[in-house]
């Protein structure tokens, strides 16, 4: 597993992601927020929060969006490093 304390996280990290210029890298956490990463140059990451429990996947698609998934079963939508786009909520999953 990753290193929380290290990430910046207070629970443990449950994924990251590099977006595809490079630029960004975002952690997702069971403590419920997302870190993203200013890599040029390196700075403290910014912290994203939207969910109601843990972020259990994250990534970007080829045109920058992230997108982050939690326990709550709420997809969260964001336009480059901090915007939210908007959510859907997922039911019938078990």
């Amino acid at each position: 597993g990753y290193d929380s304390v290290a990430l910046g996280h207070t629970g443990k990290v449950s994924g990251a992601c590099l977006s595809s210029d490079g630029q960004f890298l975002v952690t997702g956490s069971y403590d419920q927020t997302v870190k993203v990463w200013d890599l040029d140059p390196i700075q403290e990451p910014r912290r994203l929060k939207g969910h109601n429990g843990e972020v259990r996947s994250i990534l970007f698609n080829s045109l920058g969006n992230m997108y982050s998934f939690g326990a709550d079963n709420r997809l969260t939508i964001r336009s480059g490093d901090e915007d939210r786009l908007g959510h859907v909520k997922i039911t019938g999953l078990s």
